[in-house]
């Protein structure tokens, strides 16, 4: 459901990419039983996880141990979670506040292909700012449908 072309990469837009991890996430873990291995198997793939499993010559399907066998940037991907997830939980407990940033924003329908730049002129908007509220369009402009300007929302 992520659309990527030479305009657009829907990865860099966070709602798709959410909804698009959170449906595969819950695929793997029906498949599996165990979001432990669900998202070591979403980063990697099956496939790993079996040569890995086999390599660790582990019979009880302790995730930790078979986590050992995977390749380095693989193995990494359980604690780097578990990691953000506590320091999401518990960021205040160290000192830690929020600082999000709020900017006025609102959706405006495009109807034919245009650069950030003829949108900034247009509504008086710095082409940056253009940028940083639409991550998803790569080269600048919007090739039709939809773009963020002058509005209510947070960054």
């Amino acid at each position: 459901g992520i659309n990527i072309t030479n305009y657009v990469d829907d990865r860099k837009n966070i709602v798709a990419s959410a909804e698009a991890f959170c449906t595969e996430i819950a695929r793997v873990y029906s498949a599996v039983g165990d979001w432990r291995k669900a998202l070591i198997i979403y980063n990697s793939s099956d496939l790993d996880w079996q040569k890995a499993r086999i390599s660790s010559h582990d019979t009880l399907d302790d995730v930790w141990i078979i986590n050992k066998y995977m390749d380095y940037q693989y193995s990494k991907v359980l604690p780097k979670f578990i990691a953000a997830v506590y320091f999401g939980n518990y960021h205040s407990d160290h000192g830690y506040v929020p600082n999000p940033t709020y900017v006025d924003a609102q959706e405006i329908v495009i109807e034919k292909p245009i650069t950030f730049y003829q949108i900034g002129k247009q509504l008086d908007i710095e082409t940056n700012v253009l940028r940083e509220l639409n991550p998803t369009y790569k080269k600048g402009m919007v090739p039709r449908l939809v773009a963020k300007a002058a509005g209510r929302g947070r960054v």
